[in-house]
């Protein structure tokens, strides 16, 4: 008896809770906008598509929120119907003008692995036009792979955006985006792109299609496609891709790629061998990547405790990557510390203090 009415008693509960929560916020619809603000002060203009469809609260959501006291704006998109690629690329487009959003300084999930925020200079170029635009494109791939756009009508944002400030007592307030939202923390995947991670869906498909042309020169991805792909920006309308081509216990071998935006070059790094002497390598054994200093650094292990190997690191130049130091320990033999090898080439240009 006693287990029928704690059954009851939940039930009730969980109809009374959401209802009580709804009630707890003030609330006002503006056009195709809701206006909601919770009793801690944040506030937000939410729009729905598709919404209340087969048990879901809509098939997407697009919000625009601050906090009371808070400096900036948050914008973030929310795919409920189908889950995004979590490090594809989002292009919003406002009344036919595109703007597309890439890697974590740009668009990254926050809190949820599918609410996405917007970020950087090009959240507040969007910003700008959301408020006299009229309607406005999301489109993005999908963790299948799937191309998908959806749409929201801007009918009703400017009033609802007008309504959060008379609520917040900051009528007249600037509407400054940029920063990551506040009290949220990155989803893993967001903290992985910030390292220049991404998934498969994250690279063009004719860059696929191009690198797994080369059947003799890279494993194919049902071999090596666990290992991850990395994209960076390089500026400049310049993105370089790191697509994995061969692996072995301790050490992975990448293809990199750079986007002109124009193409893709497969790119070639000068590589010393005791054997054959200084030749062209169509790739690298992938260690780690710095975009703020464009440092590039290979890693090739001879066997596990890093007795013998080689080490490398590459300087980004602008238009191509400039060894700066190697050094390189053909024998496997414990005569040095793990990773510590002879040197064998130094840039002139480099300093004294840098190491591989």
């Amino acid at each position: 008896m006693f287990r029928l009415f704690l059954a009851a008693a939940l039930l009730i509960l969980s109809a009374i809770v959401p209802a009580l929560a709804q009630q707890a916020e003030t609330r006002r619809y503006f056009g195709d906008w809701l206006g909601a603000c919770r009793p801690d002060g944040y506030c937000s203009a939410l729009s729905y598509v598709n919404p209340n469809a087969d048990g879901r609260a809509a098939d997407y959501w697009f919000r625009i929120g601050r906090h009371a006291e808070g400096l900036y704006w948050e914008i973030s998109f929310t795919p409920i119907v189908v889950m995004a690629a979590p490090t594809a690329p989002f292009t919003l487009s406002v009344d036919g003008t595109p703007e597309a959003f890439s890697g974590a300084s740009e668009v990254a999930a926050y809190g949820s692995i599918n609410d996405f925020f917007l970020l950087g200079k090009k959240a507040q170029a969007v910003m700008d036009r959301l408020m006299p635009g009229k309607s406005l494109q999301v489109a993005f791939t999908d963790e299948a792979g799937v191309p998908t756009t959806t749409r929201f009508s801007l009918n009703g944002l400017t009033a609802a955006l007008i309504w959060i400030d008379e609520q917040q007592g900051r009528l007249g307030s600037e509407r400054v985006v940029e920063a990551p939202p506040e009290g949220l923390t990155a989803t893993a995947d967001t903290v992985a792109s910030a390292n220049g991670q991404v998934t498969l869906a994250a690279i063009p498909p004719h860059l696929i299609a191009e690198h797994e042309s080369r059947i003799d020169a890279c494993d194919g991805f049902d071999i090596v496609g666990d290992q991850p792909f990395y994209r960076y920006d390089l500026g400049e309308g310049q993105t370089l891709y790191l697509l994995p081509c061969t692996s072995g216990a301790y050490n992975h071998f990448y293809s990199a790629y750079l986007d002109t935006g124009t193409g893709f070059e497969l790119l070639s790094f000068a590589t010393p061998s005791y054997a054959a002497g200084w030749q062209a390598e169509d790739g690298i054994w992938f260690d780690s990547f710095d975009p703020v200093t464009g440092q590039l650094r290979s890693y090739n292990r001879g066997r596990g405790i890093g007795d013998c190997g080689m080490r490398g690191l590459w300087q980004w130049t602008g238009s191509l990557f400039a060894m700066q130091v190697y050094t390189m320990q053909a024998e496997c033999d414990a005569s040095v510390p793990p990773g510590e090898f002879p040197e064998v080439f130094r840039n002139d240009t480099a300093p004294a203090d840098l190491r591989p």
